[in-house]
């Protein structure tokens, strides 16, 4: 009976064995073309090896396996050795580039020398290798459609092509978007990692510059301290997680989550207690302890909060800093609440964050510094539920009503304006060398691109009529904008865009029309930006005005690349720049007062600005400076060319109204001042939240 049984078992195995031989055989003869040698001759040998193997009728040691060594050694001699240069260099170069990659976390001592698995076969669906004895099957059974707004974690997955739909993901994401959404690949065995090594496009899909996304992680070791800080996000979808990888991942998700519930019922209780004593401290606005929270997504966010941060200490109150460690942190929630815990701040101080984004509970003052034209900060409904330690501060002012929205709902409201921060900004000694690379007549600093280029990479479009539809009003819209008719509200854009989508959309009905052109009047901001600006040196060069400098990133990529100088560092480097530039000009498509105005001033440069009608311009600079006195303008290319030309030919007047800016930023436009107004408002909010009849608790 036992001779039976095993005779049973040992033909089901021998069966098995060739039938998984001779599937991988049928599965790699479309990916050999180039081989010399026939795949008959192949099977021939792999025919052989296998009768070999059961010849004597006795069962392999492991049972389990899925091929005998002899078969083994016939597929490795057949596919691995005569391509194990090739492997090598691939391996290699995936290697390095992993190793470089600023989201890699393992400890792993990875070699080729010591790369445990040898390759027999690797495609976008499928790879053989051997690995310990053992003929291993991967097959990319994923069928996941991945969505803009998920954080993914997929484990064990050594395909390269699931990374490069996250690629395309991210290229293809709104720009709003396009941040705090990594993909996590968990390798939970490090021959799992060795095999992803062995894919062709592996190097390709994590070292492109806008696949910042993907996570790799190798075992349990860097996953555990990955997972285990409070700044990590975690992932909201999870996909081919073995079921004791998904127990470890519990218990870390689960101490995050006590700690975090920990920190909130001490917060919540400190604040309670606390509510009258806080009031008093920011009525009195001294030693104030402010939390300001930053972030990596752009440069200017992370300067402008250092420097009110830096201003604030200046003032005598205690400033802390609460800022992502990558791309793929965050600070919010369970790394806020353990500062908050922590610091026991009496003011939360955010960019674009209204208090039910950020905070769980009520206590303490949150203000609010609006910095972009987000949708969310005209939201009736979201301003609605502000209380009275929320303060909102913005440097729009005309946009969408703002300040109207903030009267009629009975909130806390104040301007606040990029300033500029005079202990970095200010007149230098400029080397002979200095001069020379940042002299010029005319100087643009800002960011620009080829709008063409704006609209493929930031609004593609699947549908390719609307792709040619709205590159075709962009080029309208620039050969207006050369003529001077030039458009700064959306509503005057969306007529602009009406007829032009009714010619192209002729497959559309009319509502759909209507709608496709308010959309893209709204979205098209960068794109007016970058054609702007495109214009205003198109008249500078037409006027035979060349000797000038445009710092900042993509100009290269335009047709001016000539004239573009790369990125100007902020700091000390930008005020040389602006003070070496004899015309420092403005371009801001949307309002008239971004910091850089004030930087420029402060740092003894001559500014020439650029004009927008002021029911159209967020935030007119006429509010702050007075026209002729204290700033010029210029309001078309005729005036353009007519002031540039003045000022080059008249440096004293260029000079004189140069330290006249200077002198009034420093009065008015520093970060000093704008944090001495903010606390001098949060002040009155105190002092209200602790009179009998104004008193309003929250919670």
């Amino acid at each position: 009976m036992r001779f039976s049984a095993a005779r049973k078992k040992f033909e089901e195995l021998a069966a098995a064995n060739l039938y998984a031989g001779l599937a991988f055989f049928k599965r790699i003869r479309a990916n050999f073309p180039e081989r010399e040698r026939s795949l008959d001759d192949d099977l021939a040998v792999f025919l052989e090896a296998h009768a070999a193997e059961y010849a004597d009728e006795q069962l392999p040691s492991a049972v389990s396996d899925i091929a005998g060594p002899q078969t083994l050694a016939a597929l490795e001699k057949i596919y691995y050795e005569p391509r194990k240069d090739f492997w090598e260099d691939i391996f290699r170069q995936n290697l390095e580039a992993m190793e470089s990659h600023p989201y890699y976390y393992s400890s792993w001592p990875l070699s080729w020398e010591n790369c445990s698995v040898k390759p027999l076969l690797f495609t976008d669906s499928a790879a053989f290798t051997l690995h310990k004895g053992r003929l291993v099957t991967w097959d990319n059974t994923i069928k996941e459609t991945y969505k803009e707004n998920l954080r993914y974690f997929l484990g064990d997955c050594p395909f390269p092509r699931e990374m490069e739909k996250f690629r395309e993901l991210y290229k293809n994401t709104p720009m709003e978007y396009q941040q705090k959404r990594p993909a996590y690949f968990y390798f939970s065995g490090k021959e799992v990692l060795e095999t992803a090594l062995f894919a062709e496009r592996f190097s390709e899909a994590i070292s492109e510059a806008d696949n910042v996304g993907v996570v790799i992680i190798g075992g349990e070791e860097s996953l555990e301290s990955l997972f285990s800080d409070a700044q990590t996000l975690v992932p909201q979808k999870w996909i081919n997680v073995f079921p004791e990888t998904w127990d470890f991942i519990l218990k870390i998700l689960q101490s995050r989550d006590n700690d975090y519930q920990q920190n909130l019922r001490e917060i919540r209780q400190y604040y309670a207690d606390n509510e009258n004593a806080v009031n008093l401290r920011v009525r009195a606005g001294q030693k104030l302890k402010i939390v300001f929270i930053s972030c990596l997504f752009t440069t200017a966010i992370q300067y402008r909060i250092r420097d009110a941060a830096d201003a604030c200490r200046s003032l005598g109150h205690e400033a802390h800093i609460a800022i992502e460690k990558n791309a793929v942190s965050n600070v919010m929630d369970y790394d806020l609440y353990a500062t908050i815990n922590r610091v026991k701040p009496d003011i939360i101080f955010t960019t674009d964050y209204f208090r039910p984004e950020v905070l769980e509970f009520n206590g303490l003052y949150h203000v609010c510094w609006i910095q972009d034209p987000l949708p969310s900060m005209a939201d009736k409904e979201k301003i609605a539920k502000l209380t009275t330690y929320d303060l909102s501060m913005s440097l729009m002012l005309n946009w969408n009503n703002l300040v109207n929205l903030y009267a009629c709902e009975g909130k806390n409201f104040m301007a606040g304006l990029v300033p500029g921060n005079d202990d970095i900004y200010k007149p230098y000694t400029i080397s002979p060398e200095e001069h020379e690379k940042y002299d010029c007549d005319v100087c643009l600093v800002c960011h620009d691109s080829d709008y063409m280029e704006i609209l493929d990479k930031v609004f593609a479009n699947p549908d390719e009529n609307l792709n040619r539809t709205l590159k075709k009003i962009a080029l309208n819209y620039h050969n207006d904008a050369l003529k001077e008719k030039l458009i700064f509200n959306e509503e005057d854009f969306y007529h602009f865009c009406l007829p032009l989508a009714e010619q192209l959309l002729k497959s559309q009905d009319k509502e759909q029309i209507k709608q496709f052109s308010r959309y893209w009047s709204e979205q098209m901001f960068w794109v007016k930006a970058a054609i702007y600006r495109n214009i205003l040196v198109e008249w500078l060069l037409e006027a035979g005005i060349t000797n000038i400098k445009l710092w900042g990133n993509d100009w290269p990529n335009t047709g001016f690349r000539k004239y573009a100088m790369g990125s100007a560092e902020n700091g000390e480097a930008l005020a040389k720049i602006t003070q070496c530039s004899k015309i420092n000009l403005g371009n801001n498509a949307f309002f008239t007062s971004p910091g850089r105005v004030f930087e420029t001033m402060l740092s003894g440069g001559f500014y020439l600005s650029n004009y927008i009608p002021e029911a159209d311009d967020a935030y007119p600079i006429s509010k702050i400076l007075k026209e002729d006195e204290e700033l010029v303008f210029f309001r078309n290319k005729t005036e353009l060319i007519k002031k540039v030309k003045f000022y080059l030919e008249n440096e004293e007047e260029r000079q004189r109204m140069a330290e006249i800016g200077r002198k009034v930023c420093l009065e008015k436009m520093t970060y000093k001042a704008l944090m001495r107004n903010m606390t001098e408002k949060l002040a009155e909010m105190a002092e209200k939240n602790l009179s009998p009849s104004g008193r309003k608790r929250i919670g």
